[in-house]
């Protein structure tokens, strides 16, 4: 399990959640709950495709377009958190 805080955001990647997992992911975690964002070979982040509810319902709007946006611009950092996380 490894997290970083970016900007007041908290992402975080669950030792075992990725096994098996395709395509990269991290949580940005909030008080009302998480979202599960995905990172793309060429450099772009989106919502969870593979995750059932990449929202919880807890979440607004606007911190899934802050995490959103955040994710995109650290995408470097958030890739080297899912590696360390595999190493483990």
């Amino acid at each position: 399990m490894g997290s970083c805080t970016v900007r007041g955001v908290r992402f975080q990647v669950y030792a075992g959640d990725h096994q098996g997992a395709v395509t990269p992911h991290v949580h940005a975690c909030f008080p009302d709950g998480d979202i599960v964002i995905e990172i793309y070979n060429d450099n772009t982040v989106e919502l969870s495709s593979s995750h059932k509810n990449p929202v919880d319902p807890g979440v607004k709007k606007p911190q899934v377009k802050r995490a959103l946006k955040i994710a995109g611009a650290e995408i470097d950092a958030l890739l080297a958190l899912w590696n360390e996380s595999r190493i483990r």
